[in-house]
């Protein structure tokens, strides 16, 4: 996949699944009103598995925490420099799980990045 395939599969995937997000409301759903990055890894790790965007919004719906950690980590990602090419040489090629880009970036990165993120976010 060329990084201009990568950029606008991602924009797809991402649009779409802050839209269901919206839709159920994730973030007032949250139990504490706080979001953690850490948790994006565990919820794209079941994400990238997702056959269909029915599957998805099932998800979303029973871990809203998981899907705001995502929808956070991937804005905060998107337009990454560092972890986008590579991500985008890799893809396999044919017909992908509706958001397999997304939980790519998401899974992509390293365990201390996201605790650095969630420090930054906590100390708002």
């Amino acid at each position: 996949m060329t990084l201009e395939e990568f950029d606008l599969r991602m924009l797809r995937e991402e649009k779409q699944f802050l839209a269901i997000c919206l839709e159920f409301e994730v973030w007032d759903n949250l139990v504490d009103g706080r979001i953690s990055p850490t948790l994006a890894t565990a919820f794209a790790e079941g994400l990238i598995l997702d056959l269909s965007t029915e599957a998805t919004r099932t998800r979303i719906q029973l871990n809203p925490a998981g899907a705001a950690a995502v929808a956070e980590v991937v804005q905060a990602l998107i337009h990454d420099r560092k972890h986008r090419p590579s991500l985008a040489a890799a893809m396999p090629p044919g017909k992908l799980a509706p958001f397999y880009v997304m939980s790519s970036l998401v899974l992509d990165v390293p365990h201390e990045e996201l605790q650095q993120f969630e420090q930054l976010l906590n100390k708002l």
